[in-house]
């Protein structure tokens, strides 16, 4: 007597075969995914010129007017989020709590020593997010800035300005081992 219930370890031989396709085809795309999220290696500094610059600077020119004191962190945010989608008082506000946060930071992680870009990730043609490692005395933060372009097509893309849609740091160091280039 034949029974046709499931047993582990047990399949009609049909079955055994769809299995290693199966497997196949759902690994693919999970590799594709996997390799369309790691970041590039920044580009030398000497390789200037690309459509990415402003924002390259638009970051340097941040870290550099929040380790100033005579600027401060408030106007750093201030030039920063000048070309943002953020308006009005939510925008003052966010800029006077962020302030806060960046002016905390010399007491809590050391002071400022100087900052290093670690990755360029572009997702399509009209987003990028920057991450860069700022070095403080006693601990670093790594930075990640999301930077927007609006535009419907490619043609459009010529003299768009980009906007940043998004700004923070992380003291955890959550950086995958796997990203890294042993």
């Amino acid at each position: 007597m034949t029974s046709s219930a499931f047993h582990p370890g047990r399949f009609p031989k049909a079955v055994s075969f769809l299995w290693i396709p199966l497997l196949l085809l759902a690994a693919v795309p999970r590799q594709e995914a996997l390799r369309a999220q790691t970041w590039e290696k920044p580009a030398p500094a000497a390789a200037a010129g690309t459509e990415l610059d402003p924002l390259f600077e638009a970051v340097q020119n941040f870290f550099e007017q929040i380790a100033d004191p005579a600027e401060g962190s408030y106007s750093g945010l201030e030039n920063l989020l000048k070309n943002s989608p953020f308006e009005g008082n939510a925008k003052d506000e966010m800029i006077k709590t962020l302030a806060e946060k960046i002016d905390g930071i010399a007491g809590q992680f050391g002071s400022y020593i100087s900052f290093e870009q670690i990755g360029v990730k572009r997702i399509g043609r009209d987003l990028v997010v920057l991450r860069y490692l700022y070095k403080c005395q006693n601990y670093p933060l790594v930075w990640y800035f999301v930077f927007y372009r609006p535009t419907a097509s490619e043609s459009e893309t010529a003299g768009k300005t980009w906007q940043i849609i998004h700004l923070y740091y992380d003291s955890q160091l959550n950086i995958p081992i796997w990203e890294s280039n042993f």
